[in-house]
């Protein structure tokens, strides 16, 4: 385990000495040192103060950028204050018997089965006192499901029907001046926080802002002679990417939105000028992907003054607030699914006679990473992006043979106007380490890039535009043949039997 996770020895016995010492010991709900709260159904989270100035005492341990992604402890010193401390497990060893999290006081839960947990805490120190948060699953050993909350909260109430650290907790955060300085605990689940089963790492590389290799101003035209038309261009990322293929020479844009897009158009002209780029015609449409005569008004504008499409983007969208299932708004969560997957729907039909006309015959649907996780209250909207992903692969199904090209792409995590909605945990992140920190040049650039020549290989794919776009293409033949980056279910063959 420590060669897996690359440190010396030594180093990672300073690492486990801390960690012990000043973490794990002070996380046990019998500890006089710790206060804990729980809520039956949503989770636990943990606090407490260390110290009369709370300054961390300890030199740091690993730089920045260097820690492996197996057992990530970092330092964020970039300010003078907060500095974290966060605790990452990724890898094969939580829930197991090596789980540095396991604690022996818990023991005594559920017929003495340990439970042991997949999860993220982080440690806010600041110049009065010391605040910890805990994200995590709880799971019992030997057990590679989940613990349900019930049996958590019920473990920890067999173990001492008369533990207070919950209201003495809330007290402390609320009466106290230095509780005061805490911040508040968040209902971000674990799940969203796994490198592994969201693909964010699945380059060794990745990027929050543009760079020279698909960066489409400093390259020869590379969408020369296309016909472009990206919906929700009005702002944010869907002007980006427009602005991105003025930069890479594209010969029409049309710029479809349901609100005012004459900065859209501006900053396209600009971008196409500072580029050097010319003769950009634009067309700029009012769209609303929830009005399909709105939609087809505007095909048939298109086909009437281009007669075709080379590229479609699709990017409007829609996120309700993130709400538990049973009390979320049912007008909010069914808007979700209308933007986001009835509107690529109707778009899509509208357009594909003047794509299946072009020569690139590309749709570009923009998904999230979203798809792939499970966060508390977001099931309008991961629900919905998870549907544009298979949609994206319907697409290919149904008109591979007729040469159309549809894959999807989650933009980066970039802090727009439909993000600023989600939980502030979310968007802000832990302790104010944002966790939305993406430029949306990133998409918009990664976007032209994929698309400035047919790349047959990527059809009904999921990709990434935070992953570093030559390590992604250099792992073309790896993809095409284990057929990676597609919705599917994995099950185990070993365990059925045919006769």
């Amino acid at each position: 385990m420590v060669e897996a996770a690359g440190y010396s020895i030594e180093k990672h016995f300073e690492i486990l000495l801390f960690h012990y010492h000043w973490i794990v010991s002070t996380l046990d709900p019998h500890s006089k040192r710790s206060m804990l709260a729980y809520s039956p159904g949503r989770f636990l989270g943990w606090a407490w103060r260390r110290g009369p100035d709370g300054r961390a005492k300890w030199k740091s341990l690993v730089g920045i950028d260097g820690s492996p992604m197996e057992y990530s402890w970092k330092w964020n010193n970039t300010t003078s204050e907060p500095i974290r401390y966060s605790w990452e497990p990724s890898n094969q060893i939580p829930g197991t018997a090596l789980d540095p999290l396991n604690q022996r006081s818990f023991a005594r839960f559920e017929e003495g089965l340990q439970p042991a947990t997949t999860f993220l805490h982080a440690v806010e120190y600041v110049r009065t006192g010391l605040g910890l948060t805990s994200y995590f699953i709880p799971r019992k050993l030997g057990q590679r499901d989940p613990l349900t909350m019930k049996q958590w909260d019920g473990a920890i109430v067999k173990a001492n029907p008369d533990n207070a650290c919950g209201d003495t907790l809330m007290e402390f955060l609320t009466n106290n001046p230095e509780g005061q300085l805490f911040k508040p605990v968040s209902t971000l689940s674990p799940v969203t926080m796994n490198p592994s089963r969201m693909g964010l790492v699945f380059t060794s590389k990745t990027h929050h802002d543009t760079y020279a290799e698909i960066n489409p101003a400093v390259n020869p035209a590379p969408c020369a002679g296309k016909t472009v038309l990206v919906t929700g261009a009005a702002k944010g990322i869907g002007q980006a990417i427009v602005a991105s293929y003025a930069s890479a020479g594209a010969s029409r844009i049309a710029i479809a939105a349901r609100g005012d897009a004459s900065a859209t158009r501006a900053r396209a002209l600009q971008a196409a000028a500072d580029a050097g780029r010319q003769g950009l015609e634009i067309l700029v449409l009012r769209l609303d992907v929830c009005d399909y005569a709105s939609i087809t008004a505007c095909v048939a504008e298109v086909s009437s003054k281009w007669g075709l499409v080379d590229i479609l983007v699709n990017n409007a969208a829609y996120l309700a607030p993130f709400e538990p299932l049973g009390v979320s708004d049912m007008d909010g969560w069914w808007r979700t699914w209308e933007v986001n997957v009835r509107g690529v729907y109707w778009v899509v039909r509208a357009l594909l006679p003047l794509l299946l006309r072009s020569a690139d015959k590309t749709i570009v649907n923009v998904t999230s990473v979203g798809a792939l996780a499970l966060t508390p209250g977001a099931s309008a909207y991961q629900t919905s992006k998870m549907a544009v992903m298979r949609l994206t692969e319907y697409l290919m199904v149904d008109y591979m043979k007729q040469g159309l090209l549809a894959f999807s792409v989650h933009p980066a995590s970039v802090p727009t106007d439909l993000a600023s909605r989600m939980p502030d945990a979310m968007v802000k992140g832990f302790n104010g380490a944002a966790l939305c920190n993406d430029t949306p040049e990133l998409a918009g650039d990664t976007i032209v890039y994929l698309t400035s020549k047919r790349r047959e290989w990527l059809a009904g794919r999921y990709v990434s535009c935070t992953w570093d776009m030559p390590e992604f293409m250099a792992r073309e033949p790896e993809i095409v043949e284990k057929d990676l980056l597609k919705l599917q279910v994995t099950f185990d063959a070993g365990q059925a039997s045919h006769e």
